[in-house]
């Protein structure tokens, strides 16, 4: 049996308590809608089931062209549901046949949503990375012996040696750093989420990924915040990233609901 021309299914955005604003459209360009239940406020949308009913959704996201323009529009609402207030962000994908198992859903973990919604109100999600020095930097300069030579073989292990002197002290400094950093922004925030480095490298500027972590800051110590991220020069080479505000991808968990 196939769906109605004019089918729709619910897709779910974000849980939080205010309106969404009415100039906001969704991944399907449908305009939200607010499913109110037990003080919480849904955002949601009527999406076609052509396109992301079962099973059409599922033939859909092994397209990653649709995928990504997904996942850019269902951020947009999460972004702009965070610029009204405390908002929980749902996971990708998280679909409903009616308001009626909305309502259920805000009804029966109301609980669980007002502890997150208290967690964020008034805070905003930040992200701070790390980069050392590109691959094979630390080797380019290492620094020459001023050992006598006696032979080309023994000029090479003098080398070598330096070398991998450079590097131990390379890293040892990057490591205290770090160390030093995060203590640092977990006196000025309140939580810290490291995220996988996964070998990454920057993509601008180079250099491999040391730290990847997300901070929960309350908005009015965002300034002690930043300055935290810049207030230690480092060790050579490193470079540091601040990046957001965010939506609290990071700290709105909700089994189930969210993606960390």
């Amino acid at each position: 049996m196939t769906d109605a021309p004019d089918a729709t299914c619910i897709w779910l955005y974000a849980v939080t308590r205010d309106p969404p604003d009415d100039e906001v459209r969704g991944v399907a360009g449908e305009p939200l809608r607010a499913i109110r239940e037990a003080g919480l406020v849904a955002y949601a949308g009527d999406v076609p089931t052509s396109e992301f009913g079962e099973p059409a959704v599922r033939r859909n996201l092994e397209s990653l062209d649709w995928l990504a323009g997904v996942a850019r529009a269902h951020d947009a609402v999460v972004r702009a549901a965070v610029t009204r207030g405390a908002t929980i962000p749902v996971r990708l994908v998280t679909l409903f046949t009616d308001d009626t198992s909305v309502r259920e859903l805000l009804r029966d973990r109301a609980s669980v949503f007002e502890s997150a919604l208290g967690r964020l109100d008034g805070r905003t999600e930040w992200g701070v990375k790390v980069y050392g020095a590109k691959p094979g930097q630390a080797d380019e300069q290492a620094p020459e012996s001023d050992e006598t030579l006696s032979s080309p073989g023994t000029s090479y292990l003098l080398r070598r040696r330096a070398a991998r002197t450079e590097r131990e002290r390379r890293v040892r400094a990057a490591t205290e750093y770090v160390d030093r950093l995060r203590a640092r922004l977990a006196a000025h925030s309140v939580a810290e989420r490291l995220h996988g480095l996964g070998g990454a490298v920057a993509r601008e500027g180079g250099g491999t990924l040391l730290l990847n972590g997300a901070y929960l800051v309350e908005n009015k110590r965002f300034a002690e915040f930043n300055d935290a991220v810049n207030a230690d020069s480092g060790a050579r080479d490193l470079r540091v990233q601040l990046t957001g505000p965010w939506p609290p991808y990071s700290f709105a968990y909700v089994p189930g609901l969210s993606d960390v």
